[in-house]
C-alpha cells in the first residue's frame, strides 16, 4: 500500500507527516534507531523510550528513495550531533548486513559453494545451470555487505 509522507529536521527534533498525521520526535526520546539499504530499498526504524515504534521505508519499486535516503543520512547526522552535546547515549542498531557474524558466515557459505562447485565438475557434471539459483543469492548477500561497510567507512571518514 502506497503511503505518501514527509519531514521536517531541525537540530533536536524532527517532524514526521505520513498521510497527514503529523508527529513530532524529540532526539532525547529515541531509544534506538535504524537506518538498513538493501537492493535500493531504504527503511528506518526508531523505537522511543515509551515504546513506541515508528517505521518508515522506501522502496525504488514504487517511488524515487533519492530524498528518504538524503533525509536518513541527515538524520542520523543530526541525531549522532544532538547526542555528543547534551551527552546522552542513543543506540544506534547495526543493520543485517553490520553484525559481526555476516562476514565470517559469508566466508562459509561462499567456501561450501565453491567446494560444491569443484566437486560437481570433477565428477564430469560441469557446471550446473541450476546452480546459478544458488550463487544469484549469495552474490546479492555480498553486495548487501561490501555496500553497508563502503557506507560504513563513507560515515567515519567525515
Amino acid at each position: 500500500m502506497k503511503k505518501v509522507g514527509f519531514a521536517i529536521l531541525e537540530e533536536n527534533y524532527t517532524e514526521i507527516n505520513k498521510n497527514d498525521k503529523l508527529e513530532r520526535i524529540n532526539f532525547d526520546e529515541i531509544k534506538n534507531y535504524q537506518v538498513q539499504v538493501y537492493n535500493g530499498s531504504i527503511s528506518l526504524l526508531i523505537n522511543l523510550k515509551s515504546g513506541k515504534r515508528i517505521s518508515l521505508s522506501s522502496s525504488p519499486t514504487f517511488c524515487n528513495t533519492e530524498y528518504f535516503d538524503k533525509y536518513c543520512q541527515e538524520l542520523e547526522s543530526k541525531i549522532e550531533k544532538y547526542l555528543s552535546l547534551h551527552q546522552l547515549e542513543t543506540i544506534r542498531k547495526k543493520t543485517f548486513f553490520e553484525k559481526t557474524w555476516i562476514y565470517p558466515f559469508l566466508i562459509i557459505i561462499t567456501g561450501i559453494v565453491i567446494v560444491f562447485i569443484i566437486i560437481l565438475i570433477n565428477k564430469g557434471n560441469g557446471f550446473p545451470i541450476s546452480l546459478i539459483g544458488a550463487i544469484a543469492p549469495l552474490l546479492a548477500l555480498w553486495g548487501g555487505y561490501f555496500s553497508a561497510k563502503n557506507k560504513n567507512q563513507q560515515t567515519e571518514s567525515k
